[in-house]
């Protein structure tokens, strides 16, 4: 059995079917205006960005320049900014800065919690 989008609502504690409204907004038109987005992915620490590096085994913007609706992204972080992100209270910003999609979200504290563990 392979696990869907509702299984990991409820694992992340989300209420059933909370992605439900947003389900029509990667729809293929939206996509095709996003393509490249693997290219404009970053995290923001203390003013420093770290550029996302999109996994070359995977197809994340089709041929014909349609965005995947899933991206595969590692971000090479150096021993510094690793110190950084672990600061308990560090301001760590996720963003977009793609042509026809910009967006910035500063990672709640549990969120940089558990995301630092992954560094150990």
């Amino acid at each position: 059995m392979k696990p869907d989008l509702r299984d990991a609502e409820r694992l992340q504690g989300f209420r059933a079917d909370w992605t439900k409204p947003a389900e029509g907004v990667a729809s293929a038109s939206v996509l095709a205006r996003l393509g490249g987005i693997e290219d404009h992915v970053f995290l923001e620490i203390a003013g420093e960005r770290i550029r996302g590096e999109p996994d070359p085994t995977r197809e994340n913007t089709s041929p014909e320049g349609k965005a995947s609706s899933v991206q595969f992204l590692r971000f090479p972080f150096t021993d510094d900014q690793i110190a950084r992100f672990r600061t308990a209270g560090a301001q760590v910003i996720a963003g977009f800065d793609h042509p026809n999609y910009g967006h910035m979200a500063v990672l709640p504290e549990p969120v940089r919690v558990a995301l630092a563990e992954d560094f150990d």
